[in-house]
Protein backbone atom coordinates (compact mmCIF):
# COMPACT_ATOMS: atom_id res chain seq x y z
CA UNK A 1 0.00 0.00 0.00
CA UNK A 2 1.28 3.44 -1.21
CA UNK A 3 1.39 6.33 1.12
CA UNK A 4 -0.50 9.19 -0.14
CA UNK A 5 0.46 12.18 1.70
CA UNK A 6 3.80 10.89 0.97
CA UNK A 7 3.41 10.89 -2.82
CA UNK A 8 1.66 14.57 -3.38
CA UNK A 9 4.33 16.00 -1.19
CA UNK A 10 7.27 14.25 -3.63
CA UNK A 11 5.30 16.01 -6.19
CA UNK A 12 5.23 19.84 -4.47
CA UNK A 13 9.07 19.21 -3.79
CA UNK A 14 9.45 18.17 -7.91
CA UNK A 15 7.53 20.91 -8.65
CA UNK A 16 9.54 23.41 -6.89
CA UNK A 17 12.70 21.63 -8.49
CA UNK A 18 11.22 22.23 -11.73
CA UNK A 19 10.26 26.11 -11.32
CA UNK A 20 13.88 26.57 -9.73
CA UNK A 21 15.55 24.98 -13.23
CA UNK A 22 13.55 27.12 -15.12
CA UNK A 23 14.87 30.28 -13.10
CA UNK A 24 18.66 29.19 -13.23
CA UNK A 25 17.53 28.41 -17.18
CA UNK A 26 18.42 32.14 -17.29
CA UNK A 27 21.20 32.47 -14.70
CA UNK A 28 23.39 29.46 -16.19
CA UNK A 29 21.94 26.94 -18.96
CA UNK A 30 23.13 23.54 -18.12
CA UNK A 31 22.32 24.18 -14.55
CA UNK A 32 19.10 24.84 -15.55
CA UNK A 33 18.73 22.22 -17.74
CA UNK A 34 19.97 19.68 -15.26
CA UNK A 35 17.89 20.61 -12.65
CA UNK A 36 14.90 20.46 -14.73
CA UNK A 37 15.31 17.03 -16.21
CA UNK A 38 15.97 15.60 -12.41
CA UNK A 39 12.51 17.68 -11.34
CA UNK A 40 10.81 15.94 -14.34
CA UNK A 41 11.94 12.35 -13.38
CA UNK A 42 11.56 12.70 -9.85
CA UNK A 43 7.62 13.82 -10.71
CA UNK A 44 7.42 11.14 -13.06
CA UNK A 45 8.35 8.35 -10.21
CA UNK A 46 5.95 10.16 -7.86
CA UNK A 47 2.85 10.29 -10.62
CA UNK A 48 3.72 6.44 -11.53
CA UNK A 49 3.98 5.11 -7.39
CA UNK A 50 0.19 6.84 -7.46
CA UNK A 51 -0.78 4.62 -10.07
Amino acid sequence: MTNKKRDVAFMIISGAIIVVGIIGLFVFRPFGLITIVVGAGMLLMAYLSKL
